[in-house]
């Protein structure tokens, strides 16, 4: 069975990789058609107006469908051979793997270009921000995967409900064990919010360490707890080492002439060879080879350079703005229908369906998305600063009178259209 896949897989990977270009394609028309015809004008005015950081913008979306690319290609393989396995090819792992670590550097740059900015970091406020900006949607994500490890168990505990809190606390805390012995249904993305996590709460630590005048054995101790922390939560060194590349373009981006070189069409050729040889001759990009080329592509990206102006496009903002729930909500989607395909008597896993169905759920997976967007996300992100920016009041006064006033306004985001 494994040679059999093995065999598939090389013989279909031009076929699966012209089906990742087509939905690729497709995502972007169906994310142009929100921005154009379904966003409110004051959604849309965000979206076209022009941030300091508006390639990094325009990458995410890519990077978060290609999560959903990969994970479609794994459910295809369980459904066809009942092996639930990493593609076998680069291309296809790279999808995944390579966004997340893209996704690791995206982090590092941002959040430690402004904390060399300030040479420190505003705690409460960082930290509120973040909070307000993972946890909403993470906790419908963990609902809902809860929701479905029920009901594959048939509604059934297989554990002591003291096992099962257990499992819902690490759940909590980005930590992924089995839930209730059932396998996940979609909840292999929770893994990367750990060492999200981790980098945020090493960020003051590494400031102490790296910024600020502090005597020795201050810096010690917080370069101490950054270990401490790692070693805690059992992460991996080299997945870890991707957030250097972030590093490397704070510093790059630092010199006007160095990233005016990076903007140059030469670097943009520079930056697709470097893909290229990564979808080909990589497999895992957590490694020297794999880190170095994807650093070199996200420091052209970061200096500002739009790919020919395909990062620049409204379409690829407004995935950007939804990359959040493009990476979360796409496993949802992906298991309901795996599990409606498997009751179909006339469904045949083949290369015919494998494109069909790739290619009709896309633009539910952009709409859905953007959906969720709009209703959760958005109104927590803008609730987190609001918090941040108050040193006093009643909690619970500030946020009922937020959530009904945001409520309404969220209501209106489809209202309106061009």
């Amino acid at each position: 069975m494994a040679s059999t896949l093995v065999s598939w897989m090389r013989y279909d990977t031009l076929l699966l990789a012209l089906i990742a270009i087509v939905c690729y394609l497709l995502a972007l028309l169906t994310s142009s058609l929100c921005v154009r015809w379904v966003l409110k004008e004051e959604l849309r005015s965000e979206i076209n107006s022009s941030p300091r950081y508006a390639t990094i913008d325009g990458i995410r979306g890519f990077l978060a469908f290609g999560v959903f690319v990969h994970h479609y290609v794994i459910a295809w393989v369980f459904l066809r051979y009942g092996l639930c396995c990493a593609p076998q090819h680069n291309f296809e792992n790279e999808l995944g793997r390579g966004s997340v670590a893209i996704f690791f550097m995206i982090t590092a740059f941002l959040f430690w270009g402004r904390t060399c900015a300030k040479r420190g970091l505003e705690i409460k406020k960082f930290f509120i921000s973040r909070v307000f900006r993972i946890y909403p949607l993470y906790l419908v994500f963990v609902s809902l995967l809860f929701l479905a490890v029920a009901y594959e168990g048939n509604w059934t505990a297989a554990e002591p409900t003291s096992a099962i809190a257990k499992e819902a606390v690490k759940w909590f805390f980005f930590h992924t064990p089995i839930i209730n012995r059932q396998g996940m249904a979609f909840g292999g993305v929770a893994w990367t919010l750990l060492y999200e996590a981790w980098f945020y709460l090493s960020l003051p630590l590494l400031a102490i360490v790296f910024l600020q005048e502090k005597t020795f054995w201050k810096k010690a101790l917080a370069a101490g707890a950054v270990a401490g922390l790692f070693v805690i939560n059992h992460l991996s060194f080299a997945t870890a080492c991707a957030f250097l590349g972030g590093i490397v373009a704070v510093y790059w981006t630092l010199d006007a002439q160095r990233a005016k070189l990076a903007r140059s069409k030469t670097a943009t050729w520079i930056a697709l060879a470097c893909l290229a040889c990564l979808g080909l001759f990589v497999y895992d990009p957590f490694n020297a080879a794999g880190i170095a080329l994807l650093t070199v592509f996200f420091v052209v990206i970061s200096s500002g350079n739009s790919l020919f102006g395909l990062l620049s496009l409204p379409g690829a903002r407004w995935m950007g703005e939804i990359s959040y729930s493009i990476y979360l909500v796409h496993g949802i989607v992906l298991w309901l229908v795996m599990n409606l395909l498997a009751r179909i008597p006339e469904f045949h896993p083949s290369v015919l369906w494998l494109a069909g169905v790739g290619i009709a759920l896309t633009p539910l997976i952009v709409l859905l998305t953007s959906v969720s967007y709009i209703f959760i996300e958005r109104p927590c992100i803008a609730m987190g600063h609001q918090f941040g920016k108050s040193s006093h009041g009643l909690f619970a006064v500030q946020c009922g009178a937020w959530t009904r006033r945001q409520t309404g306004r969220a209501l209106a985001f489809f209202s309106q259209t061009r």
